[in-house]
């Protein structure tokens, strides 16, 4: 959800929406201790010099990549035995309020169309949710025998989740599927 675009804004509102506990705009700069330099919608939010309430309107904190080409979070088309390990920095991306115990936030994970396989094994997105301060491993499997995709999400409850991704065939082994991250979001 974005911070408000219309209307009075608030520190109280800007805590709620993205955390923190000043009231003091100049922790609210991107890069800063609340909004991450990758955060959803940082666009536009200074890194120094003359912040305003008006530069913190309708920032959404969700992230989603159109598409293989534009994510900055992917892997690779690999080789037999391969396998593709995409690492989300959590901190990164999500502000200050989902950086506390209990909070939760989702992570999908999509495929470059072009890759190998991919359109007859899954060509969707695989969402997966999360609780800050969990630990937690989930495994996913599409398609049966000598055609299946497999995704592993291990998250260390705090700072990063390692997806892991590869397919199998009969004629060539494993490969990975040139996965990427899609979408990043919290509830």
């Amino acid at each position: 959800m974005p911070t408000p675009s219309t209307g009075p804004i608030s520190f109280s509102e800007l805590q709620n929406y993205l955390g923190g506990s000043t009231k003091n705009l100049g922790a609210y700069y991107k890069g800063g201790s609340v909004i991450p330099v990758a955060m959803g919608g940082s666009d536009g939010i200074p890194t120094s010099g003359t912040i305003s309430f008006s530069d913190l309107r309708n920032k959404p904190t969700d992230i989603v990549y159109a598409s293989f080409s534009v994510a900055p979070i992917k892997g690779y088309q690999g080789s037999n035995g391969s396998s593709a390990f995409l690492t989300l920095p959590i901190a990164t991306y999500y502000p200050l309020k989902n950086q506390t115990a209990g909070s939760t936030f989702s992570v999908g994970v999509s495929y470059d169309p072009g890759s190998t396989w991919t359109a007859i094994i899954n060509p969707n997105q695989v969402l997966r949710n999360f609780t800050y301060g969990t630990p937690a491993s989930i495994g996913v499997q599409t398609g049966s025998g000598s055609k299946s995709q497999y995704l592993t999400f291990n998250y260390n409850g705090s700072t990063s989740l390692v997806v892991t991704c590869y397919y199998c065939c009969a004629s060539s082994d494993n490969k990975s599927a040139r996965p990427f991250i899609k979408t990043i979001q919290y509830s």
